[in-house]
């Protein structure tokens, strides 16, 4: 990029031009975007570059139109001259409103990156030069996945996740997501290509899945008991895979399934391994990790028990401690299965609507509820199927030894059309933290 330029706003449509940025107050509006829409604001939004002489310098977003300015996922408007500080890689919506029937239609965005950051992450990963950036396809906590083309002949779609490297743990934890999954084939998985690293930047080049996570798809769509239990059959499939292969994911949940419609058919495709893992022959695992609601009984016991360990006893025992809060994670990964199925299903968290909201200890008894993985068995939950409740009532089970395997839920009859004795199991209890 120009040397005298501060910053560059990459339009994400075909038709949106590239601006760059040079004044220290950057007005963007009608005759920079597209003279011909009226719709936009003569000056639509103001760019200003502070502390130019410092390395914090920061770039603030002020509003200036009368439709809107969003920013990110589209859902945050700014107040009209409002202020906000933007970063690189932050999307700016210019929202295009049919003002006759007030309907909000395709926006026009741009993404935002600095000069120096454009710099550095091209020159050592020649990224901008790869790839033409398109829509942003969800941001969150772990950073911002965009929709790209390659700049070759074959001209091919992919997703592109930006994380932003805060510390060590987080570099590790990214390159460890590429280790497991270049080479996983499988297609329920979603692919992962490439990954590239720059200071303060980790790039990981996917497989482009363009519908979506089944949360998002749920609350768009009434999906058919069939159409459910082939998505729950792929996420299965994959699940069998990995552990086939002693790689663990340990955050399964909607979010991380994503939904690609083929016609009238359904595909379901298990993406971010960030807390995944190989692991031995037993599947054992020490880090106590993954989403609150999908967390397994044996390691809610597990982080109850270190909480009681002062930090003295912690460095005195520390090899006999790795001991005792280790547990099986192939089973955590069935007990979020269990968990996910259930809300697919019934559109709610098993343990909804069995506990006053405004309880004081409600966080307290919500934990006892998972820990005897006492789940909602209303009228509701009594009008599914005998073998749709056999699958939960497999996966959703306090004792991990006596939840089924990937491989034995594949087998059940919900699946197969035919009966099949599942392993007695025994009520559920309350296990004693490990001494």
């Amino acid at each position: 990029m120009s040397n005298t330029s501060w910053g560059i706003l990459i339009g994400l449509e075909s038709t949106t031009p590239n601006i760059l940025l040079k004044e220290e107050v950057e007005n963007v509006g009608r005759e920079r975007i597209d003279k011909t829409k009226c719709i936009i604001s003569s000056n639509h939004f103001n760019i200003t570059r502070r502390q130019p002489n410092n390395e914090s310098q920061c770039f603030i977003l002020t509003d200036t139109s009368s439709n809107g300015t969003f920013i990110n996922d589209g859902n945050k408007r700014l107040e009209k001259r409002s202020e906000t500080v933007i970063n690189s890689f932050d999307v700016i919506y210019v929202v295009k409103v049919n003002q006759q029937e007030n309907i909000i239609v395709e926006p026009v965005s741009f993404l935002f990156v600095d000069t120096l950051t454009f710099n550095v992450i091209n020159s050592k990963t020649q990224l901008f030069e790869k790839y033409s950036f398109g829509k942003l396809l969800g941001c969150g906590s772990f950073g911002k996945v965009f929709q790209v083309i390659t700049k070759n002949q074959k001209s091919q779609k992919r997703a592109l996740k930006i994380i932003p490297i805060k510390n060590e743990i987080q570099m590790i934890k990214n390159e460890r997501e590429f280790e497991i999954t270049k080479h996983i084939k499988h297609p329920n998985i979603v692919e992962v290509i490439d990954m590239m690293e720059s200071e303060h930047w980790s790039f990981i080049i996917m497989e482009l899945i363009e519908t979506g996570c089944l949360l998002d798809y749920l609350y768009k769509h009434q999906l058919t008991n069939t159409q459910l239990k082939n998505i729950m059959k792929d996420v299965l499939e994959a699940i069998s895979f990995l552990h086939k292969n002693f790689i663990v994911h340990r955050d399964i949940k909607l979010e991380n399934v994503l939904i690609e419609q083929q016609g009238l058919s359904i595909i379901a495709k298990l993406t971010d391994f960030g807390l995944g893992r190989i692991v031995g022959k037993d599947f054992q695992a020490e880090t106590l990790c993954g989403t609150r609601q999908y967390v397994s009984p044996e390691i809610y016991k597990r982080v109850i028990y270190k909480q009681k360990i002062n930090k003295e006893t912690q460095q005195e025992m520390e090899e006999s401690l790795k001991r005792k809060l280790s547990y099986d994670a192939s089973k955590s990964d069935i007990w979020a299965c269990g968990i996910m199925f259930y809300e697919m299903i019934l559109r709610r968290s098993p343990f909804d609507g069995m506990l006053n909201e405004n309880d004081k200890t409600l966080g307290y008894k919500r934990i006892k509820l998972i820990l005897n993985a006492d789940f909602n068995k209303d009228d509701k939950y009594f009008s599914l199927s005998q073998e749709i409740r056999d699958l939960l009532e497999n996966m959703i089970v306090a004792d991990p030894h006596k939840r089924l395997s990937a491989e034995e839920c594949l087998q059940l009859e919900y699946f197969t059309g035919r009966t099949i004795t599942p392993p007695t199991l025994i009520p559920n209890k309350i296990e004693t933290p490990p001494h």
